[in-house]
């Protein structure tokens, strides 16, 4: 990061943060549905293991 005086530097980790975070989340969603596509064989019921 540029550590630049002001309230720039804190506005662009804030939205790289908040990128980062939704970004995250998208990856989280998308690996629980592949998983639950891979995993609706009958081998894995929901509530066992």
């Amino acid at each position: 990061f540029v550590d630049l005086a002001g309230p720039l530097p804190g506005l662009v980790v804030s939205a790289v943060f908040a990128g980062l975070v939704a970004l995250l989340s998208l990856r989280l969603q998308f690996a629980t549905m592949a998983a639950a596509a891979t995993a609706s064989a009958p081998t894995h019921t929901e509530g066992e293991h």
